[in-house]
Order: structure tokens, then C-alpha cells, then sequence
């Protein structure tokens, strides 16, 4: 390979590691500072020179032989390690990302409610009193200002209002 030349497809497959039971591509060479996402250098289709870039975006500009403009270059594997360009996907927006993660069910074990019980815990090892679900379904049935109601049921108005609008005890069920 010259000194000006792109990586191929072909590069990326020898600077990495295929393991039993894995499609994945496990990166060899340089890492970012978080000694998990490869750092590839090789050409940058947009600005027209070589450049070091994430491994997502630097799969997806080897494998394509072009830039990607606004969009967002992420491993559909889920494996921040990988360069295996089949596994490249690209999205608008980080929320596209992530509805792409919730389909695909790669993540499962990090569900909304272990992360409530984990919190609760917490709250519990370090003293913070935890709203019984029954005042939190009397509070959400009840009428008046979230400083009336914050009173009458000894806590702070912002923590009534928060529970009112659903935006903490979600959980809790209106029956």
C-alpha cells in the first residue's frame, strides 16, 4: 500500500482478529482514548486527505470510497471494536441510532426497570425516602396547586410536580 493510497477493505481485515462464535472484525491497530473505539487512518472522501477517524466512520468511508456528509456512521453489531464494514450502519440523528438499538435487542439487559430498582436501591442505602406508590397514585388523583399538594403531603412542590407530569415513578400503575 503507498503512502497517499486508502485503506481496503482487505487492510482492515488483516490489521484484525476473528474469534469462534463472532462475526465481528476485532480491531488491532490504533485506539482512542477510551481504549475501545478503533482510530483509523486513512482517507477522508469530504475533506480530500488522509485523517485519522473513528472506526465507524472510517469502515464506512473504506467500504464506500465516499463521504457521508451529515449522517452518522455507527457499528450495527454493537461492538465498539469492530471494523467489519457489513456491520457499518448509518443514521440522520442519534435518535435514529437508538431506535435502531431498541429493534435490534442488543442491549437487554440494561431495561428500564433494573436501572428504577438500582436507583432505588441506592436512594435506600444512602437514607432518601422513597414516595410509597399509594401517595403516588393520591397525589396524581388529587386537585390543586403542585405548592398546596407539596405541603399537605410533606414534600417539595417541584417533587409533586415531577411525579404529576410522569416524570419520575412511571412505574407506578393508576390502579
Amino acid at each position: 500500500m503507498g503512502k497517499h493510497a486508502a485503506l481496503r477493505i482487505v487492510d482492515l481485515h488483516y490489521r484484525s482478529e476473528r474469534r469462534p462464535g463472532s462475526t465481528c472484525w476485532w480491531w488491532l491497530g490504533a485506539m482512542a482514548s477510551d481504549k475501545v473505539s478503533p482510530r483509523i487512518w486513512t482517507l477522508d472522501y469530504e475533506r480530500i486527505e488522509k485523517r485519522a477517524m473513528t472506526g465507524p466512520r472510517a469502515v464506512w468511508s473504506i467500504k464506500h470510497q465516499a463521504g457521508m456528509g451529515t449522517r452518522l456512521a455507527f457499528m450495527a453489531c454493537m461492538n465498539s471494536s469492530c471494523v467489519n464494514p457489513e456491520h457499518v450502519g448509518t443514521a440522520a440523528d442519534k435518535a435514529e441510532i437508538g431506535a435502531h438499538i431498541a429493534a435490534s435487542g442488543k442491549r437487554k439487559g440494561n431495561s428500564t426497570k433494573q436501572r428504577r430498582a438500582n436507583v432505588r436501591k441506592a436512594w435506600a442505602a444512602t437514607g432518601v425516602a422513597i414516595t410509597p406508590p399509594e401517595v403516588v397514585r393520591a397525589l396524581r388523583a388529587s386537585v390543586g396547586t403542585h405548592k398546596a399538594l407539596g405541603i399537605a403531603f410533606g414534600m417539595a412542590h417541584s417533587t409533586v410536580s415531577r411525579i404529576r407530569r410522569f416524570e419520575s415513578h412511571r412505574d407506578v400503575s393508576a390502579v
